[in-house]
């Protein structure tokens, strides 16, 4: 367990990869930055109570998300790695500020859990690889927008999209839009 009040926290992985097991408690009230640079990439199994901006950056392997994070105030999800992975159990949940989800690995965005925001914006946004919706992004008050310039953009028959406000998806990749589930 990790826990800092009222300042930055960061938490920097270079080496071979950073990882945050399944009974881990990361909580912070002021600026969260996570970071991992390692070839492994980085998985978050345990649960992150943020109150403040909270940044995760990977650089290397993928980022996965199998635990809970629990955020208020801006929060930036950022993937150079292999890619960006929301498992069947991962929980990505802010109360109040943007959500900006942003990959650039081959291996694309997969969302089998759930990603959702109370108040404020939700963005998706990929540049390489598919972004694959078999869970649910739901967004309650803001806007809710999936950009995708990789392959494709492809929502299953269990993936679910739903905002109280407008859904904007724009694809640019030459293998279409395959919108099987629910919007």
């Amino acid at each position: 367990t990790v826990t800092n009040k009222d300042g930055n926290l960061n938490i920097t992985s270079a080496g071979t990869g950073l990882k945050l097991g399944t009974e881990s408690v990361v909580s912070n009230n002021g600026k969260t930055v996570i970071q991992n640079t390692g070839a492994a990439g980085m998985n978050l199994d345990g649960t992150i109570n943020s109150d403040g901006t909270t940044a995760v950056t990977n650089t290397a392997g993928t980022l996965e998300i199998a635990g809970t994070m629990e955020t208020t105030g801006n929060l930036n999800l950022t993937n150079t790695g292999d890619g960006m992975h929301i498992t069947e159990n991962g929980v990505v949940h802010n109360k109040d500020g943007a959500i900006f989800a942003q990959n650039t690995g081959a291996q694309g965005i997969t969302i089998d859990g759930t990603m959702s925001n109370a108040v404020g914006n939700t963005t998706i946004m990929n540049h390489d690889g598919s972004v694959v919706v078999n869970g649910s992004v739901n967004n309650s008050d803001g806007k809710l927008g999936i950009t995708n310039h990789g392959k494709s953009i492809v929502l299953t028959e269990n993936g679910k999209l739903s905002n109280n406000e407008e859904i904007r998806i724009f694809n640019y990749g030459e293998e279409g839009a395959q919108l099987d589930g629910t919007i």
